[in-house]
């Protein structure tokens, strides 16, 4: 991408050479009035002077970059792997760009390169620049691990790093600039700030803490959004589609793509890969095993490029020498056979965007990314991280379209009675989605492999039913009872917020079982999460002597909303029962269609980037919300660590009644005192003058 010219700069620096020789030109103007004669002596600006008066000359980041730039760990800036960052610098340096966007696959330089382009625009023309990231801890990473250290490890910046022992992690403080840090779920840190350079880092995996706050993305976007020149960066790898905020902005840019020459014709193209079963397509290609699927091992060991304009074979050796011959190309434009750009971007304006996906980056190579392909088929868990890691693209999640009959038959297949709990079973959870009338209660249990058994499911009248369901001792098939220790309840309907809220005050044990509410998060407001925690507020009683706010022993869960519905989507049609992940229901339920009905009325809408009912007039989703919020219930339970769990119950729990029984008549038992262990050694302790011990053999 050519870096545009700047006649606005041209122009004032002609204004103030026309000044500069009015003032000190050879002959000094000299006005005669009566009798009094007044002449101007020329004047000479110094440095300073002159510095007040012209602009600062323009800078060229990508040269400035492969002269200064190093990494933490004191390696120049490795120009010739990463060809592709030319363009996103000449956009830095264009003055008619005020924010650039990249999306791409992760391990690609994405950070490192924003990092750079603040560093040289600090040294260029100091200012305030602001690092932004998804969290406090991987902020201070970014700036105490590896900013500060390439502020060290350049030349040009050496002189300004203070001593390491006052180099905060926070804020990046020297004698002619100052970089504040902030991360997204802190309004203080994003606020109040006016900062002319802007790094955003892995903006997709923003969150916030709190339901009213403003979108951190958002926040961090207008700061100092008041300032002519000012310059942000934004990059990440991108998430789900609809969601994903570096992907819609990339895609309401110029959203460029880097096109690379073949070796042979020299016709340039974006690599892809060939996901079909045509070779003359071109693309990433790879051999398939004797019955047409494909295999990873072959698929790494045959793995070529196939042109797609001449059909010949590039090689990984080719590969490297052909990137760095590569051109951004935006929408609406295309490379001719000499290598220059031919037409007008669709989306042209101030914001310039980039994508790119692994097949660029020098540590992955064809048959690494071939592998990779083939191996993330069939898991939808592996399809995603494929797409947002190696192709650096949004993820587009499952639209499922299947007959209640249908996912009925699919999913009924367990042997278990309804009421009781299958031997895998080692906890069980239960959810509570709380109507105008009534309550629709569900209760799930879960073994070490995040299989969901669908042990009880209904809708009750009144909160005394709840408080009678929660309370069951569920039969194990094992013999031995087992109770919900943690149990969810829906808090959204403002309506009966408060009579949630008070409920689970009374029924909420501190140490199980949990009686916890809930609350739905907005569509991409907690990344990847499953669910959050805060604090509830005092508003309905209750009393915590350390903090008197909040409600002792009680906590509000945000669910992410888009994170479980994927996960339903996926556990009702992409994973048989008994895989990972997915969910067994008893036989006896077969013939109950309205829940399978309830269960089929969420479909995602790629174009609201959200799920969407499809009949809003005769079919709830309330059993939908109840299977989500069971399985959210599920992973505050291990708190995301399933591995701890035991993979079968060892030991039978005990009620409140049996474990009293047990602790009465052990405090009734006569102590008895514990026998003397006869010495098993030749030596004996025994204590000198001056009270310490020494060894002295038996007499």
């Amino acid at each position: 991408m050519p870096l545009k010219s700047n006649a606005n700069w041209n122009a004032i620096v002609l204004s103030a050479l026309i000044l500069f020789c009015v003032l000190c030109g050879p002959s000094s103007p000299t006005f005669a009035r009566s009798n009094m004669t007044i002449e101007f002596e020329p004047f000479v600006p110094d440095d300073r002077t002159l510095d007040c008066i012209l602009p600062v000359e323009p800078i060229n980041t990508w040269e400035w970059m492969k002269e200064n730039s190093y990494t933490k760990k004191g390696i120049p800036f490795n120009y010739f792997d990463y060809p592709w960052v030319q363009g996103i610098a000449e956009a830095w340096d264009n003055p008619n760009v005020k924010r650039i966007f990249f999306m791409a696959g992760s391990r690609l330089g994405k950070t490192e390169d924003g990092l750079s382009f603040m560093h040289a625009a600090q040294d260029h023309n100091p200012d305030v620049g602001m690092i932004i990231g998804p969290d406090q801890k991987i902020v201070e990473e970014t700036i105490g691990d590896r900013f500060w250290p390439m502020l060290e490890k350049s030349p040009k910046t050496r002189g300004l790093c203070p001593h390491v022992a006052r180099r905060a992690k926070q804020k990046v403080k020297t004698s002619t600039f100052t970089i504040y840090g902030a991360w997204s779920g802190s309004a203080s840190t994003l606020g109040d700030k006016d900062p002319r350079y802007i790094a955003m880092f892995e903006v997709d995996k923003y969150t916030k803490d709190k339901s009213e706050e403003a979108d951190p993305f958002l926040l961090a976007m207008a700061r100092g959004e008041e300032i002519p020149d000012r310059k942000l960066y934004a990059e990440s790898t991108p998430t789900i589609e609809g969601q994903s905020r570096i992907g819609k902005h990339v895609a309401m840019a110029t959203n460029r793509r880097f096109h690379v020459p073949c070796p042979h014709c020299g016709h340039h193209q974006e690599l892809a890969w060939n996901e079909g079963t045509d070779r003359s397509a071109g693309g990433l290609w790879w051999d398939r095993d004797e019955n047409g699927d494909s295999n990873p091992n072959i698929a790494a060991r045959t793995a070529v490029y196939v042109c797609e304009e001449c059909g010949d074979d590039i090689r990984e050796e080719q590969r490297r020498e052909m990137i760095r011959k590569g051109v951004w190309c935006a929408e609406g434009q295309y490379v001719d056979s000499s290598g220059e750009l031919v037409g007008t971007p669709t989306n042209d304006g101030p914001d310039e965007s980039f994508q790119l996906s692994r097949l660029y980056g020098p540590t992955f190579s064809f048959s690494d990314n071939a592998r990779a392909y083939v191996e993330s088929r069939g898991d939808s868990e592996s399809e995603r991280s494929f797409e947002n890691n190696s192709r650096g693209m949004p993820w587009v999640p499952l639209v499922v379209q299947m007959k209640s009959e249908e996912l009925a038959q699919r999913l009924c297949v367990g042997d278990w009675d309804v009421g009781t709990v299958p031997k895998p079973v080692v906890f069980v959870t239960t959810a509570v989605d709380v109507q105008l009338d009534h309550f629709v209660v569900g209760t799930f249990g879960w073994d070490r492999d995040k299989i969901g058994y669908l042990i009880q499911h209904g809708t009750v009248p009144s909160w005394n039913d709840v408080a009678t369901w929660l309370q069951t001792p569920w039969p194990h098939e094992d013999g031995h009872p087992i109770h919900s220790l943690m149990n969810l309840i829906d808090s959204k309907d403002g309506n009966r917020q408060e009579e949630v809220f008070s409920f689970c005050m009374s029924v909420n044990q501190p140490r199980s079982p949990w009686v916890w509410p809930l609350e739905g998060a907005r569509y991409g407001n907690m990344g990847i999460k499953m669910f959050g925690k805060r604090e509830l507020e005092n508003r309905f009683g209750g009393s915590n002597s350390k903090n008197p706010n909040e409600i002792s022993g009680l906590q509000c869960i945000q669910v992410n909303t888009m994170v479980t519905q994927n996960w339903l989507d996926n556990a009702m049609v992409r994973r048989l029962p008994g895989d990972p992940m997915s969910i067994i229901l008893p036989r006896q339920v077969v013939g109950d269609l309205d829940l399978f009905d309830q269960l089929l009325n969420e479909r995602y809408n790629p174009l609201e980037g959200k799920h969407v009912r499809i009949d809003e007039s005769t079919i709830p989703v309330d059993f939908r919300d109840v299977f989500r919020y069971a399985r959210t219930a599920a992973e505050v339970f291990t708190n995301s660590k399933w591995e701890r769990q035991p993979k079968e119950r060892r030991f039978p729990a005990e009620n409140r009644d049996q474990r009293l029984q047990r602790q009465t008549k052990l405090a009734s038992s006569p102590k008895q005192q514990p026998a003397a262990k006869p010495s098993s050694s030749g030596f004996v302790r025994k204590s000198n003058t001056q009270g310490r011990f020494i060894r002295r053999r038996r007499s």
